[in-house]
């Protein structure tokens, strides 16, 4: 009897090492080398995690203080240009631009924008035009910026150079009111306060790059009289040829010099344009040049007091501090994230350990934690990156959300692994605690450690392949958004990439170690529960030494069933008290209701797995899917890109009230182009100045252009100049004192000169630049012209749309390049903003393509499965087709911010699909049964969801739920930017939960379905080797002579 007992007990150890075998060699089969490499680490790590918790806490929390100390000290910075592709042709052009002034100094431009505050808004008036005059004065006199070489204060007037008299036009024209309203008209024909030229006492004067939103006077031809009728119009509207009825004078003739416009035409204007540019003395810091436009800036805000008009300035310096300070409009918001995650996941860990039964005030702290995490990684990542130089732009205010939102995810599912784990682990010491703890109460103590080691091992490589994949995935999304040539969106990628790679590591070292914590105070609480129990098991077995063997053992599978429930109370003494009586019915009515949840969850599972194995089901999810393809596909053909400045900054911000002006009354109508020539050759050569005239001509000559009135070219002047000094003895020439004894010849080669020292044309010395042979006081020296640009005005009320304005920088760029032997070369202050519209386009389809086939190849290093493959990677472009569709149809158009936006989400969108599929392919290796041990047995579909969505369901609804809350936030931040970040994020989240909890199993259930039959009889000749095994051994020669 003895040798039979040995005999099967041998017999039942081959069949269960058959079976542990078989799923083993199974489970490293469908195993990438990837995956088993990385479980090994995990296993390793995981029981490091739990013997040294408070050397890998205290280790991050120093790092961690560490870098973030860099973040109070570093200021945020941004760029206007950081927008701007590296090797895009604006940044050629600004460096062109900031060569011209480069002998002097760094260009400093600013404009001031006045409109009337009276009803109409009309400037034309006397107040209106002297408070103007009166902000001219003081911008031009009060403020000072110190010269460190020179040790004095600077005014405007001191270093405005030779753009000093940009603004005398309204000076002139305010004084010419004046007079007119005091003498008028019939005294004072010398002066004609008129649209585009005014003449104040004989000196004519360009308005137009200063007046906006005109109105004049044009003349009216009747059919049958040949007399002049007048009629108001608005010059923009005849720009536009929106007025072609009632014989009115075309816009054609307007726009030509030669043009006889009606004295005193102006009737009405709705903006005057304040320029001040200059350049940066070389003993002026750049810091006290942009603090000298603050103090501008502040003054016309704060302390400028007018009753007739308002103002406002425009400057690079004040855009990049209103980018600035709508970057920091985010801060405030994200603690309230942080206090809404931090609920939302108290609220839910505690619910999901009160499911397990294993709820503990701990849970909470957990949660905590696990919020904490994301705001120690940004810390870590973000101050790091300081410390090695990188600036802090303002994009970078957005990490910390999407930082939160996905390693908060992360915890969910190490938590809700260590739950499970850990219910395992209470079964198996269940099963095979009692006879252990009768030899020896203290051996389960002695192994606490050990079994603390092994379940953080479990959990570690339980979630770690499937946290890994998401990580990996995130964090190559935004590398590849690392190599696109735009700056600011190579700062943004590379912080998220850097932070999100920090927060794993965290995940590990941080949250891994405190579960661990907190997990040997649980397994404490739990031998001293069962020791408590073995004790009373072995006092009522004394009590009943008559009991025969059967009964004892009986009553120790009572014992253990009552530990399973969590019902034991064996008080012999306190039956009958009252105060127990009641926390009986307390416990009971809790476990009941416990019981009722767990049936409701554990049936619905059921028919939501087995609905969605159904045909019909399958069908209609699929044409919805079709549709879904559909909607989406036409958005994303539909989507445009387009740039608009004002969504960088607070809807609040002064900016965009400057904007909308501008966008109202001067882009359209006078768009200003700066035309350098870089190489201009001899200009005493006629042949050379025609091309120079040829080539103002051809700009000229653009559909869009304002006309010659608008062009400021220096030569023009200078060939009007020469020829009234040849039809003149007496010209001004003769007046110079400098040039007296000078024969003729000798002061023809100095006429430039003599041209750029007139009064009336010493402006005309800041658009070019001079080379003297000699020294400049060699009268008899000719100077060579080194280079010069000139100026023209274009219109178009299609230049509202940045896009359209792209197109017209491109005609631009067309004529300069048509001339290679001149080195023409075009500025447009917003230049930098429009070559970034031609490529925005294809370097979200390059970035899209790259980021989708390293999806697959990390997908493929971690399933073999093709079906798996195929449908996770067709998960995550439909995820980001809807993403881009649905962001098109409500609106939102391709810029600098929905390209970061869209990189994020391509990495995003693999999460909850990379988790479903990657759990469902796990579901396939092997299963185990009900006493821990690893069998193989082959599943259905339905089973395998089942599996599937009974560990993972609840986590993914629990990260995504989390992170919509998390993202609601910036939704009340009134900035685009937080915006498109929010709806990208919900719309991730919201198609990717649709993906992964109904599209997914639908076709995992369409591609990885097995007849049942093929299942019973895989079962069954997995049975039948096992026979054949077992009757090999019983028939063995030695196995027969022990027998007998």
């Amino acid at each position: 009897m003895h040798h039979n007992n040995n005999i099967s007990s041998q017999i039942e150890e081959v069949n269960e090492n058959y079976n542990k075998n078989i799923s083993i060699n199974k489970y490293k089969n469908d195993e990438t080398l990837f995956v088993i490499t990385l479980n090994t680490i995990f296993r390793i790590f995981g029981k490091r995690i739990a013997i040294y918790p408070w050397i890998f806490i205290c280790a991050s929390l120093s790092l961690t203080i560490f870098c973030s100390s860099k973040i109070l000290f570093t200021k945020m910075t941004n760029d206007v240009s950081d927008f701007t592709p590296f090797g895009a042709r604006a940044r050629k052009e600004s460096a062109v631009y900031e060569s011209f002034f480069s002998n002097k100094g760094d260009p400093v431009v600013l404009f001031i924008l006045i409109t009337a505050k009276r009803k109409g808004g009309n400037m034309l008036g006397v107040h209106e035009l002297e408070d103007t005059v009166q902000l001219l004065n003081t911008v031009n006199d009060q403020f000072k910026v110190e010269d460190m070489e020179k040790g004095i204060n600077l005014s405007f007037t001191n270093f405005c150079d030779n753009f000093c008299t940009i603004n005398e036009p309204v000076r002139h024209f305010h004084s010419g009111l004046l007079l007119e309203r005091n003498f008028g008209n019939s005294s004072l024909d010398h002066i004609d306060l008129g649209y585009p030229i005014t003449t104040v006492l004989g000196r004519q004067l360009h308005m137009d790059p200063h007046f906006f939103g005109v109105k004049i006077a044009v003349p009216l031809i009747e059919k049958n009289n040949s007399d002049e009728i007048h009629q108001i119009v608005s010059v923009n509207e005849l720009k536009l040829g929106n007025i072609n009825k009632n014989n009115l004078i075309s816009s054609s003739q307007l726009l030509t010099s030669n043009f006889s416009q009606i004295p005193n035409n102006i009737k009405e204007i709705k903006l005057v344009c304040l320029y001040f540019r200059a350049v940066r003395p070389k003993g002026v810091s750049k810091e006290a040049m942009q603090n000298w436009q603050r103090q501008i800036t502040y003054f016309i805000r704060n302390e400028f007091k007018s009753d007739f008009v308002d103002a406002h300035l425009l400057s690079e310096t004040i855009l990049t501090d209103e980018v600035v300070h709508a970057g920091l409009t985010l801060l405030p918001f994200l603690i309230i994230g942080f206090i809404i995650m931090v609920t939302f996941s108290s609220i839910t860990i505690s619910l999901a350990a009160y499911y397990m039964g294993q709820f503990g005030i701990h849970k909470i702290l957990l949660a905590i934690v696990a919020c904490c995490c994301p705001f120690m990684a940004c810390g870590t990542a973000l101050g790091g990156m300081f410390w090695f130089g990188f600036r802090f732009g303002s994009l970078l205010c957005v990490t910390p959300f999407l930082v939160l939102a996905l390693g908060v995810d992360d915890a969910y599912l190490m938590l809700n692994s260590w739950q499970r784990l850990r219910k395992k682990m209470e079964k198996e010491i269940k099963n095979g605690t009692e006879q252990i703890l009768i030899e020896n109460e203290n051996n389960i103590f002695e192994e606490e450690k050990k079994l603390v080691q092994k379940l953080m091992a479990n959990v570690m490589v339980d979630t770690g392949a499937s946290i890994t994949i998401t990580t990996l995935t995130n964090v190559l999304a935004f590398a590849i958004g690392a190599f696109t040539p735009t700056p600011e969106i190579r700062l943004f990628s590379i912080g998220n990439a850097i932070a999100i790679t920090v927060v794993y590591i965290y995940q590990w070292t941080v949250f891994g170690p405190t579960m661990a914590l907190f997990g040997c105070k649980e397994l404490k609480q739990i031998v001293k529960e069962i020791k408590k129990k073995i004790k009373q098991k072995q006092q009522i077995n004394s009590l009943n030494c008559s009991s025969s063997l059967s009964s004892e053992t009986d009553s120790g599978i009572n014992i253990r069933e009552e530990y399973d429930e969590d019902k034991i109370s064996i008080n012999n003494n306190n039956n009958n008290n009252e105060g127990g009586n009641k926390r009986k019915i307390k416990r009971s009515l809790t476990k009941n209701l416990k019981k009722l949840i767990q049936l409701f969850c554990k049936r619905f599972l059921r028919f939501y797995c087995h609905a969605l194995t159904n045909r019909f089901v399958i069908f209609g999810v699929f044409l919805l899917l079709a549709l879904y393809i559909f909607i989406s596909l036409y958005g994303l053909f539909d989507i445009r890109a387009e740039l608009k400045p004002e969504q960088l900054f607070l809807r609040s911000s002064d900016i965009q009230e400057i904007l909308r002006v501008r966008n109202l009354y001067i882009i359209p109508f006078y768009a200003v182009c700066l035309i350098f020539v870089n190489r201009p050759g001899n200009f005493s050569e006629p042949a050379q100045r025609m091309k120079w005239h040829s080539l103002v001509s051809d700009f000229e000559a653009l559909p869009s252009s304002v006309g010659s009135f608008s062009t400021k070219f220096w030569l023009r002047d200078y060939e009007q100049f020469v020829q009234s000094d040849n039809n003149d003895d007496s010209a001004p020439l003769d007046d110079l004192v400098s040039f007296e004894g000078i024969t003729p010849d000798e002061r023809r080669k100095n006429e430039l000169s003599e041209f750029l020292e007139w009064p009336e044309f010493q402006f005309w010395n800041g658009f070019v630049q001079l080379i003297w042979p000699f020294n400049n006081t060699n009268t008899s020296s000719e100077p060579e012209l080194k280079r010069f640009f000139f100026s023209t005005a274009f219109f178009g009320e299609e230049l509202k749309e940045w896009s359209k304005r792209e197109q017209l920088l491109g005609q631009w760029r067309k004529i300069a390049d048509s001339y290679p032997e001149l080195e023409v070369s075009v500025f447009e202050d917003e230049a930098k903003f429009l070559d970034l519209i031609p490529t925005m386009l294809p370097q979200t389809l390059q970035s899209t393509f790259y980021t989708l086939f390293c999806m697959f190849l990390v997908c493929l290093l971690f399933m073999k499965n093709i079906p798996s493959l195929t449908i996770s990677n067709f998960a995550i472009l439909f995820t980001c087709i809807g993403v881009f569709g649905i962001q098109s149809l409500m609106g939102t158009a391709l810029d600098p911010i929905f390209m970061s936006a869209a990189i994020m989400s391509i990495g995003f969108s693999v999460d909850i699909p990379a988790h479903i599929v990657y759990h469902f392919y796990k579901t396939g290796v092997y299963e185990e049964n009900k006493n821990g041990k690893i069998i193989e047995r082959l599943k259905s579909v339905e089973e395998r969801l089942h599996d599937c969505l009974a560990s993972i369901a609840f986590p993914i609804l629990e990260a995504g739920i989390s992170t919509l809350i998390c993202v609601c936030s910036l939704f009340l931040v009134d900035l685009h930017m937080a915006r498109v970040f929010a709806r990208t994020m919900t719309l991730v989240v919201v198609i990717g939960l649709l993906q992964g909890l109904l599209v997914i199993p639908t076709m995992l259930c369409l591609f990885s379905s097995k007849k049942i039959s093929e299942i019973n009889e895989g079962n069954k000749a997995s049975n039948k080797k096992k026979s054949i095994i077992t009757n090999k051994i019983q028939n063995h020669p030695i196995v027969l002579a022990v027998n007998e």
